[in-house]
């Protein structure tokens, strides 16, 4: 998944010594908890519900977030993306133009007035919104 535009964003992250939030799942969370434990990047937090994270390949610090009594599916996963999109103060989201989850994950930051940066990965191309017709701009495209 991470070519080397996403991994200079992620390298300008880790420069800046920014806490980066990730999420659990298989996929692109894997690949840049990954990449971040072979950065040493320590400022790591995965977040996850249930009762362990699905992945934590740097065995970075963990966030629990309650999966109110839900346990599994869309709601259940969505949970940890709302904490994760309350408690950043941007986003770097690497979407594949059909996950839900990922799509959610940048209504939810341009709707909090949060800038959120798109990496559409199969179209090479990338989008900083921070606004509604940022928005907009992202669905004409895609």
């Amino acid at each position: 998944y991470l070519n080397e535009e996403m991994k200079r964003i992620l390298d300008k992250l880790i420069s800046k010594k920014h806490d980066i939030l990730i999420g659990d799942c298989i996929g692109v969370d894997l690949e840049v908890q990954e990449y971040l434990k072979e950065k040493k990047h320590r400022k790591t937090f995965v977040y996850y519900v249930g009762d362990f994270p699905r992945n934590n390949a740097g065995r970075f610090r963990v966030v629990a977030v309650d999966g109110n009594g839900a346990n599994n599916g869309y709601e259940y996963y969505q949970k940890k993306d709302i904490k994760m999109t309350e408690d950043a103060d941007m986003g770097f989201v690497i979407w594949d133009e059909e996950s839900k989850g990922s799509y959610a994950n940048i209504e939810r930051m341009v709707a909090s007035h949060k800038t959120v940066v798109v990496y559409l990965y199969k179209k090479n191309k990338m989008y900083k919104l921070s606004d509604s017709t940022h928005l907009k701009d992202l669905k004409d495209v895609i």
